[in-house]
């Protein structure tokens, strides 16, 4: 298989990936990164003890 031909599928696999998820989209760094800055600031003082869920609606739609 040819590089080309490896990151059209690759790039199509993302794609149905993506649209297996109920936010309809991959997770991107930046998701993760925005609920740490959340966790670090003062908004988020009064929270103690949870576990904070990040996966784009899979584990409450029950897909994994």
């Amino acid at each position: 298989m040819s590089k080309a031909a490896l990151i059209q599928q690759t790039a199509q696999l993302a794609v149905e990936l993506a649209a297996s998820y109920p936010l309809g989209r991959l997770g991107e760094p930046e998701d993760i990164a925005r609920a740490v800055t959340f966790l670090l600031s003062e908004e988020s003082g009064w929270i103690t003890g949870s576990a904070l869920v990040i996966d784009g609606g899979v584990t409450l739609a029950g897909i994994m």
